[in-house]
């Protein structure tokens, strides 16, 4: 796409040696995530004694600068000046933040106590609400923390009775159903085939799943 780089910039750039270039276009081509000195090494094919002088260079200009990895404290890595470090949550000033992974997953067992079941966009909405990240909660990183209460034997999952490919998650003591669509009123339902989210005929407005699951609340409870 179009980039826009200022007339400084452009004098900047155009002042760079072959090497200099090559090893600017490799970290460039990084972007945010930075590039560590041993892949830009095997990137640009220039030795270790050049390759630190052109760096020496790059970051004197401005155009580059060095960043830590967040997983490998002793890594050496480079973005370009202008350019901020992805952020990822699960790390506080360079360090895994383990004290917010075990908040969020105690976060999602009460959650899945409380309401029993819940897809990932249920839990995903109650945790934004509750305001319990500083940062922004995406879908995947739920997706994370569930997996990892699944492997520990805390939560289980299960394809929803209604609504195709979705799952739904409930605490490990709360999903005892051995054949847990045959139970639902889906499993007879004449019109299941037309039964979509938001639409006309719609799990949500289903008063049979509705009272399905307050039975299955009421008996698991």
């Amino acid at each position: 796409g179009f980039e826009f780089i200022n007339e400084e910039q452009q004098r900047r750039l155009a002042e760079l040696n072959p090497h200099e270039r090559v090893v600017y276009d490799a970290i460039k081509h990084a972007a945010n995530k930075g590039i560590w000195t041993r892949d830009l090494k095997l990137r640009t094919n220039i030795q270790q004694n050049q390759l630190t002088k052109v760096l020496r260079s790059l970051e004197s200009r401005k155009l580059v600068k060095q960043v830590k990895s967040p997983t490998h404290k002793t890594r050496k890595m480079y973005m370009l000046y202008e350019l901020e470090p992805v952020r990822d949550i699960w790390y506080t000033d360079q360090e895994y933040d383990s004290e917010f992974v075990r908040n969020l997953s105690a976060a999602v067992l009460s959650i899945l106590d409380r309401k029993h079941h819940a897809t990932l966009q249920d839990i995903t909405t109650t945790l934004k609400q509750l305001g319990i990240s500083k940062v922004e909660l995406r879908a995947e990183h739920v997706q994370s923390i569930v997996d990892v209460l699944i492997y520990d034997g805390l939560v289980h999952s299960l394809p929803h009775p209604c609504i195709r490919d979705t799952t739904l998650y409930k605490p490990a003591r709360r999903a005892g159903f051995s054949n847990f669509f045959t139970a639902t009123p889906c499993a007879g339902c004449p019109v299941f085939e037309q039964c979509g989210i938001g639409g006309e005929i719609c799990p949500e407005s289903c008063e049979y799943i509705t009272h399905w699951l307050s039975t299955v609340d009421h008996e698991m409870g």
